[in-house]
């Protein structure tokens, strides 16, 4: 059956058809485990795969904004070849998490985003490469 994630995602589809029990219901042929941080199992994923269950999947993601799939303690990351690139992906999925969890104060998504994006923006600007900053 062919899922349109992206209805479902909207809150659109009335069919009940349309809901995942399980999120890791949801099979990838291209899903390899890479790491753990912080209880976080960290998975590289083939976007393009991704992206055909949903269309706005872009470098990364987590269970907190996409919980219809991907599954509780999961961040997902596009598989590059830049690995700098994952890296920086992977502390923006991080630092989005950490900030809607809240220690003192729970962030909605965009004002998560908004902080995790300047954080990347900052360690982007650092001129990070394979052997260390630069």
């Amino acid at each position: 059956m062919q899922i349109d994630f992206k209805k479902y995602l909207m809150n659109e589809g009335e069919d009940q058809s349309l809901i995942i029990k399980n999120p890791k219901s949801v099979k990838l042929k291209h899903k390899k485990i890479i790491g753990e941080i912080c209880g976080y199992e960290i998975y590289e994923v083939d976007g393009y795969e991704v992206r055909e269950l949903y269309t706005d999947f872009t470098e990364g993601g987590h269970p907190l904004i996409y919980d219809k799939f991907i599954p509780k303690k999961e961040i997902w990351l596009e598989k590059l070849e830049n690995k700098v690139d994952m890296m920086c992906n992977l502390t923006h999925e991080f630092v989005e998490i950490l900030q809607m969890q809240g220690i003192s104060k729970k962030l909605n998504y965009n004002a998560a985003h908004e902080i995790a994006a300047n954080f990347e923006k900052i360690l982007r600007s650092l001129n990070i490469t394979k052997n260390g900053i630069q």
